[in-house]
């Protein structure tokens, strides 16, 4: 069955809130749920701007051209009044189109849209349509008219409502939109929200699996045939001659033969569109164009299995790209079939820029972006990145030209780089300079052909040929071949000849290449020179029937380049067994191997060297030999980039191994907090830490600060970058005044004190920075600084990761001892950090719903609540062994946490000075910091000695440790009284099943948790004494959070959201969206 979906619900108006969060959640779980079912998602192409995050929200779930993009005039929202019959004719476009793709039925995520944006959405308004399902996520202002003020916007409700009625089957994600549908509607709805039980809430793969089994038994109780996508096209062309009569315009008569183009074409191949723009213009004979010309015919002699290759161009005043129908005629000798006309294109089909295009691409960068949208995969073939790593040794303006192409073709899907080193190096430019993307950018590389029959080469030879070869036979000849110009470094060359032959050293040299830029002095210099015609010779814009005749009579090709993409010719000279002398580049490394001699120096007298050295092991037959160099043929090449573009295998089984993926560029995180995280132990490392992996697991590179006190940790915990916090600095203390509890909120002050941690921590930097991370508010300052006075940082994107309201619970620690009128001060200096940074902040991380508000309140502009989580464990049963035989043997409850003082403050308060409710041949287990202050605390109490008795501290475990006491505890308690945000050690407890007494504070931010037969949540210390035997007494029940429960509490599901808001907020800034 082919399962088509409507996602305007994840498009239109609604997009942002409840119900267009639930379209988005409900169509990735029935993709992953969909099993031999086909599904095919259908996007509305007036939001743009939508288009990239949905193609990224299913990227790697559902193959790309599986998603297809529709289209109608625009100016359509009831808000705007379109005539009615405009409007209708839009739904008709829609509706024949979701047809089209072969649908077995029909999803529609949201059917409400269309007020206020260009959301078009019916049932029932064409002559053929599957069988629709429609999600419905709210009815009430069909109970409650007050709901829609507007009458415009009512009167739109309800002609929604009247669709409603001739869906197939309607969907509700609860029960009371169920009850209205009954009630209102006199429909039955399904309700997906309700698990099997009946009692039990679903997850989002549950139901899913629920929507497909509806929509099963519905295409069995109607099967009908689905239409073609041509009878389904002529319906529709013949509802529209009046709009077509009207089209008088050309961008009208675009607009829908645009609209038109988007259904499916019956021809079952997919193009490939390679982009040959230059060489259609004008062939000059460069190293570009002499690979252009080779790889299409290649291409067009050996098309790839299951691809049309389709040579297309564009012009400077074009307005699109056509097919180069006449060229292709041309250039193959066949018959001309049909004009140039535009290109037509289908979701699947491939763009291959194969031609270096730096003026035309940016300019029709839009153009190109539309095909993108439409599901045309773009991929671009990079031969270097010379102009902008070398800008001096190309005319003005060419480096900013190269740039802009490099960002163009950066907004794609991939380039295909000329060689390994040139793949390395665009990664690095990448880093640098592209925008950051939603979907992953490949970078890949493949060599070069050098079979220069197969190359259509020029024919021709000047008429002194015969001459000139003879003079070259006379003597050693050395040859450089490619374009006169700065990079190739002639100048040196010569002048490393001119030394030799002031030396007597009789040799040739042979420079084959057309004038450049930038060389009229050297070229003067050629022309006039007294060994030109004897022993130098220039020859300019020869053939290649000459050329390989000048290869054959030289000894030795000399490459002096000062950079290259590939280095073609050190093959095409191994081919004519010619020995080879280098410029010691990666790129030469790469191409001659073993098989060449290299040089370095950009001294005359340093090539003169090299040489010299090359003639005497020349000479005595030592010299490096090209023989054996591996080389590719045009066709080994061509093989190469289409196994990288199209992922396919090629023809020949000798063909070299895939070429390979090289980094992409990635977003840079900094993150700078008030303690390491290499070794997280305590709640606010562990949260910082997940934070670190979530980044790097969507695609971000991290770069870690901690601040840290050197006498609270070992040189294990301490990252490469972490910075330490000095016993002996004078901001350990507050005005003066020792304050152990505020050492996280005085690193902020000693941060920003001197630039000596400034130049340390931009020293390290890898690379610009796109986001600064404050973990806590305290490195606030620090980050500004950076921002402000750093390049690598400047407009960096401030994210405030706040775990708890500070100010208050700081208050709350310092009441328990201290001058009040210092304190007074401190707290009110930490809350103007803390509301400065939510203002400042363009995002802001709440852990829970209530922190969330606070951070509002204080004027963030963007929250987002991330609620802590955890990280699953798993035991080992060697260490639960060893732990079994140490800890009591009767049931016995743990209590984790760390040395931080609302811990043992709070068990104190929550359960008392008493240990007399835990049972004889039991003990408490506590494990963490927190351990040897609870012992103090509770062995002053005039009960120590039964305390004793009834503890157990096992103090500070490592990861594998603490994971098999937490598997062998019978309860966990949670007495946690005081702090803000919500914590961790309530998710760990949650999630381990095991029966929890806690108190209502511990479950702040997991409130929904609190009814759970396993939870006991007590408000006095009675209670929790009573809580604490009862659970001890009696067998552990099973826990009732079942997997998705539970699987909610992981740090990946809470914090998730994270990397795709921070993604989507720079893509905004750079307008990548």
């Amino acid at each position: 069955m082919r399962i088509v979906i409507d996602m305007q619900g994840a498009q239109a108006e609604h997009r942002v809130d409840f119900a267009g969060r639930c379209a988005l959640s409900l169509a990735r779980a029935i993709v992953r749920q969909r099993g031999s079912h086909e599904v095919v998602l259908a996007l509305n192409g007036l939001f743009p701007d939508t288009i990239e995050p949905l193609r990224a929200a299913f990227d790697g779930l559902l193959p790309q051209e599986q998603i297809r993009v529709w289209y109608t005039p625009d100016q359509l929202s009831a808000q705007a009044q379109p005539a009615e019959a405009q409007r209708a004719l839009a739904e008709s476009v829609r509706e024949a189109f979701l047809a089209a793709q072969g649908a077995d039925l029909v999803l529609v995520t949201s059917l409400f849209e269309g007020y206020a944006r260009d959301g078009i959405t019916s049932v029932g308004a064409f002559t053929w349509q599957p069988p629709v399902a429609v999600l419905v996520h709210d009815l009430r202002p069909l109970r409650e008219p007050s709901l829609l003020p507007e009458p415009g916007r009512a009167a739109h409700y309800r002609a929604k409502a009247e669709y409603l009625q001739r869906a197939a089957q309607v969907l509700v994600l609860e029960p009371g939109v169920a009850r209205d549908a009954a009630e209102l509607l006199g429909r039955d709805a399904l309700d997906l929200s309700v698990g099997q039980s009946g009692m039990a809430p679903a997850s989002w793969d549950q139901m899913a699996q629920r929507a497909i089994a509806a929509f099963e038994a519905l295409h069995q109780a109607d099967a009908a045939p689905t239409a073609q996508p041509e009878a389904l096209l002529g319906q529709l062309i013949a509802r529209v001659p009046q709009a077509l009569g009207a089209a008088q315009t050309d961008t009208q008569l675009r607009t829908w033969a645009h609209i038109l183009s988007r259904f499916p074409q019956a021809n079952g191949k997919r193009q490939l569109l390679v982009d040959i723009s230059e060489l259609v213009q004008r062939d000059a004979r460069t190293g570009v164009q002499r690979v252009t010309r080779s790889i299409l015919k290649e291409l067009l002699d050996n098309p790839p299995a299951e691809y049309e290759v389709v040579p297309v161009y564009v012009t400077a005043s074009g307005q699109g790209y056509r097919y180069a129908c006449a060229f292709t005629a041309q250039f193959l000798g066949t018959p001309l079939a049909s004009a140039d006309a535009p290109i037509d294109y289908q979701p699947g089909d491939v763009f291959l820029g194969l031609d270096l295009l730096p003026h035309l691409v940016p300019q029709h960068r839009a153009y190109l972006e539309s095909l993108r949208r439409d599901g045309v995969r773009m991929y671009f073939v990079v031969y270097d990145l010379l102009p902008v790593l070398m800008p001096q040794f190309f005319p003005p303006g060419t480096a900013d030209g190269h740039h802009a192409w490099l960002q163009a073709i950066s907004r794609f899907d991939g380039a295909v780089c000329i060689s390994h080193a040139v793949a390395l190096e665009l990664a690095d430019w990448q880093r640098a300079y592209a925008a950051p993307r939603l979907r992953p950018f490949e970078i890949s590389w493949f060599h070069l052909g050098a079979d220069v029959g197969r190359s259509v080469p020029s024919r021709g030879l000047p008429d002194n040929a015969a001459d000139v070869l003879a003079r070259l036979a006379s003597s050693p000849t050395l040859l450089a071949v490619g374009t006169i110009e700065p990079r190739k470094q002639y100048g040196q060359l010569l002048a490393a000849f001119e030394l030799l032959w002031g030396r007597g050293v009789d040799a040739n040299v042979v420079m084959v290449g057309k004038q450049g830029w930038m060389v009229d002095e050297l070229v003067a210099r050629l022309r006039s020179h007294p060994e030109a015609g004897k022993r130098l010779f220039w020859l300019e814009g020869i053939s290649d029937e000459y050329l390989e005749k000048i290869y054959a009579a030289s000894n030795a090709l000399v490459a002096p380049s000062a950079g290259e993409g590939f280095g073609l010719p050190l093959i095409e000279a191994a081919q004519h067994k010619l020995a080879l002398i280098a410029r010691d580049l990666p790129v030469f490394r790469e191409v001659g191997g073993e098989h060449a001699f290299y040089f370095s120096g950009t001294r005359p007298q340093d090539l003169a060297t090299a040489i010299a050295d090359w003639l005497a092991k020349h000479a005595a037959g030592s010299a490096p030999s090209s023989a054996g160099l591996p080389w590719l043929t045009w066709a080994d090449s061509a093989r190469q980039l289409m196994q990288v573009v199209l992922g396919q295998a090629g023809r020949a089984a000798q063909l070299l191994t895939p070429a390979a993926l090289v980094s992409t560029a990635r977003p840079r995180v900094l993150t700078l907090a008030p303690y390491p995280v290499r070794r997280p132990r305590h709640g606010g490392q562990l949260r910082a830490a997940a934070m670190l992996r979530v980044y790097e697991a969507a695609g971000f590179d991290v770069h870690p600060v901690g601040f840290y006190q050197a006498e609270a940790y070992e040189a294990a915990d301490i990252g490469p970058h972490d910075i330490a916090f000095p016993s002996d600095s004078p901001f350990r203390n507050y005005r003066g005044v020792p304050m152990p509890a505020l050492s996280d909120f005085l690193m902020g002050p000693f941060s920003v004190d001197t630039d000596q941690v400034f130049r340390k921590i931009v020293g390290a930097l890898p690379g610009p920075v796109d986001v600064i991370q404050v973990e806590q508010p305290w490195m606030y300052a620090l980050a500004r600084w950076l921002q402000l006075e750093s390049p690598l940082c400047r407009g960096a994107l401030l994210v405030n990761s706040s775990h708890n309201i500070e100010a208050p619970m700081k208050r709350a620690i310092l009441a328990q001892g201290g001058c009040p009128v210092l304190i007074e001060h401190a707290v009110a200096d930490m809350s103007a950090i803390e509301r400065e940074l939510a203002r400042e902040a363009e995002l802001s991380l709440a852990v829970t719903v209530e922190d969330a508000e606070a951070l509002r309140t204080y004027g963030a502009p963007r929250v987002l609540h991330a609620a802590n989580g955890i990280s699953p464990w798993r035991a080992d049963e060697q260490r639960c062994a060893q732990w079994r035989a140490r800890l009591p043997q009767k049931p016995w409850p743990i209590f984790i946490a760390s040395a931080h003082p609302p811990n043992y403050t709070g068990f104190l308060d929550a359960i008392g000075d008493s240990l007399a409710c835990i049972p004889e041949g039991s003990k408490l287990v506590v494990a963490g910091g927190v351990g040897p202050h609870l012992e103090r605390e509770l062995g002053k109490s005039r009960w120590g000695a039964l305390n004793m008795s009834r503890l157990q501290v096992l103090g500070v475990l490592d990861d594998a440790d603490l994971a098999a006491v937490k598997s062998l505890a019978h309860a966990f308690l949670l007495p946690i009284g005081g702090g803000g945000g919500s914590n961790i050690k309530t998710a760990e407890a949650l999630y381990s099943g095991r029966p929890v007494v806690c108190t209502r504070t511990a479950l702040r931010g997991f409130e929904h948790f609190a009814g759970l037969p396993e939870v006991t949540v007590a408000a006095t210390p009675e209670e929790f004494q009573a809580g604490i035997r009862k659970v001890l007494e009696q067998p552990a029940p099973a826990p009732a959070a079942g997997a998705d429960l539970r699987a909610s509490l992981t740090w990946d599901a809470c914090l998730g959201a994270v990397p795709r808001e921070v993604a989507s907020l720079l893509a905004q800034r750079k307008g990548n969206v």
